[in-house]
């Protein structure tokens, strides 16, 4: 071989090296903003699980509120059958009287 043919032969090498390593690190780049997208979502669907936990926790809370709300104004009222007692002794009264 010629030193020119080397020379061409040398730079052709070293052309396809780089453009390889180009590509390998273009490649890594990609998998690297791959991954990180990734990240972002699975970050973002714990969010969104959590929000929904919370909802959750409140409206139980809620719920649990209300039923203590009526269970007191079920206390206060009197029953039924102390009404009609009531009622029953209010009656005689009046017609003792």
């Amino acid at each position: 071989m010629t030193i020119m043919k080397q020379k061409r032969y040398r730079r052709k090498r070293t052309i396809i090296r780089t453009t390889a390593t180009r590509r390998r690190r273009r490649g890594e780049e990609e998998e690297e903003e791959e991954e990180e997208e990734e990240e972002e979502e699975e970050e973002e669907e714990e969010e969104e699980e959590e929000e929904e936990e919370e909802e959750e926790e409140e409206e139980e809370e809620e719920e649990e509120e209300e039923e203590e709300e009526d269970e007191e104004e079920e206390r206060r009222r009197p029953s039924k059958r102390s009404e009609e007692t009531d009622k029953g002794e209010l009656h005689k009264e009046h017609e003792e009287k």
